[in-house]
């Protein structure tokens, strides 16, 4: 709880965040940094995407920092919600075991992955574009998947900073997905619509806090690597690694938008999204 004193539920903005993830990592600053001290926020953790957005489509919550496939699952449901800013880019990739050299290799082979989520959208653009034709097989959580890329059940993996950097000499990053697509948003803002309407001054006033610790990030990554070590627990090798690979950019550029829209027509062709959705 970030405020004191009496305060209703309608006096807050409740923001969820994912707990284990990094993508939310401006919010960590701005606590850090005291942005965050006489704001009318209140943070709320969760353990995976699927759980903040469960919270944020109920209107448990009102704004969340998630991957943006959650985001055009709800708008396509009607669910009222709606991306305000992308926000973390760049932090996904290939991890392969080392005798896989090329993104071509993985024809044929088994490479895992999240069903649904932005790193199997990804991937499947990347393998589109490249004609290959892999055999996908799906996990339920990140750390199974990873299991299976150490056991061998799988020969690579669609997976995220800093968990990429976590497995040893035999295996190696392949493929950055921001090799081909430059500061494409991974994880963005997303709010409940009703609550911008009831509170667009307090989101405004997040969303300035986000924009400032942005850039703190961006002019100072020693910041970002010392939140990593002593927030998440990486070593100092992996959170440099990790900030050198993720970024922060908050708006809605143009080039974000068609990304946005790409990656919409993917999600309908495999059946992700119900139907078309206008990206407004």
């Amino acid at each position: 709880l970030l405020i004191t004193g009496c305060t209703s539920r309608e006096d807050l903005l409740h923001i969820g965040l994912i707990a284990p993830s990094t993508n939310h990592l401006p919010v960590l600053l701005a606590e850090d940094e005291g942005l965050l001290e006489g704001q009318p926020f209140r943070l709320h953790r969760f353990s995976s995407g699927w759980e903040v957005n469960e919270a944020l489509i109920n209107g448990k919550i009102d704004l969340a920092i998630m991957p943006f496939t959650y985001a055009w699952q709800g708008v396509a449901e009607q669910k009222g919600v709606r991306v305000i800013s992308f926000l973390e880019r760049e932090s996904d990739g290939i991890v392969a075991r080392r005798e896989i050299r090329t993104i071509s290799d993985l024809d044929g082979r088994k490479v895992g992955v999240l069903r649904a989520s932005t790193l199997d959208i990804f991937l499947h653009m990347v393998l589109d574009d490249h004609e290959i034709d892999p055999e996908i097989i799906y996990f339920r959580t990140p750390t199974e998947m990873a299991a299976a890329l150490v056991s061998g059940h799988v020969d690579a993996l669609s997976f995220y900073v800093p968990a990429i950097f976590q497995f040893d000499e035999h295996f190696h990053h392949l493929l950055w997905y921001s090799d081909i697509y430059p500061d494409h948003p991974c994880c963005d803002v997303i709010v409940y619509e009703k609550s911008l309407q009831r509170k667009g001054d307090k989101v405004r006033s997040f969303m300035e806090v986000i924009n400032v610790a942005s850039e703190i990030l961006t002019e100072d990554q020693e910041r970002g690597v010392v939140l990593i070590e002593t927030r998440f627990g990486y070593n100092r090798e992996i959170a440099e690694k990790t900030l050198q690979q993720q970024k922060f950019i908050t708006g809605l550029d143009v080039e974000g938008r068609l990304f946005h829209e790409e990656v919409a027509e993917k999600m309908l062709e495999l059946g992700y999204l119900r139907k078309q959705v206008s990206p407004d």
